[in-house]
């Protein structure tokens, strides 16, 4: 089983990051928002001291500010991930005009090679302009990678005004559910924080239950599980080459 863990932490505190890096060893990968740390080699190296790759995104503005972004996913160390190829998200950076405001990496599993994101959209703002764009750059990025796609983040709306902005048309994907009524601890109905996942590869999704119990706030934690070994990618097949006489393929 392959095990991941989401959470919009509200910040890195001490107490958040030492219950994150001690997770069980089961859980193999991490997604977080609002890490709010403007110094990305010291909080890759914390997570490698516990046995994690990290990709972060640096949030906008200074130390003295909290600006939008402080993405990161995270898998353990011995799990074959890369990263995004710089050139990639300052293309995709430069055709927005801002910052990329999600975090993302490769992962590699038996047959299929997965997009891992973790984005947080702009609170109290629907779908507004700056959040579709959040959304556009996600696109963007699987649209290039050509690969599927997992996602998780407080996307600060329910599933179902997801569903109505048409973005699991767009993106190609379905809605990994929190199976709770609601994700955070001020309303009894706003279940904001979920996941995403390509209709391509949906047969590894298994199950996501909810932390309520965490020392951070106010969001509660996510756990999705997943097929440790997939199956390849399943998709609709263009072409289908003819294979080559052994005759051919010896001049070759």
């Amino acid at each position: 089983m392959f095990s991941v863990f989401h959470a919009n932490l509200s910040s890195l505190s001490e107490h958040a990051a030492d219950y994150v890096l001690t997770l069980p060893k089961c859980i193999k990968a991490l997604s977080l928002n609002e890490i709010h740390k403007h110094d990305a080699l010291q909080v890759a190296d914390m997570f490698r001291r516990h046995g994690f790759k990290a990709y972060y995104n640096i949030p906008e503005g200074d130390t003295n500010t909290a600006g939008h972004g402080g993405e990161i996913v995270a898998t353990r160390s011995h799990i074959l991930s890369n990263p995004i190829q710089p050139n990639i998200l300052d293309y995709i950076s430069e055709h927005f005009g801002s910052t990329i405001w999600l975090s993302a990496c490769t992962i590699q599993f038996k047959g299929a090679v997965v997009i891992s994101a973790s984005i947080y959209l702009w609170c109290s703002e629907g779908l507004s302009e700056r959040n579709n764009i959040i959304l556009l750059k996600l696109n963007m990025l699987v649209n290039i990678l050509k690969l599927p796609l997992i996602c998780f983040g407080d996307f600060n709306l329910i599933p179902q005004e997801f569903l109505d902005g048409g973005w699991c048309e767009q993106l190609q994907v379905k809605i990994i559910y929190p199976n709770s009524s609601t994700t955070i601890s001020t309303a009894q109905d706003r279940p904001i924080d979920f996941g995403l996942i390509s209709t391509s590869i949906e047969h590894m999704y298994k199950h996501t239950y909810p932390i309520y119990t965490v020392p951070f706030g106010p969001h509660f934690a996510l756990i999705s599980d997943f097929l440790a070994r997939p199956r390849s990618v399943q998709g609709l097949v263009q072409c289908t080459p003819k294979a080559l006489p052994m005759g051919d393929l010896i001049k070759l």
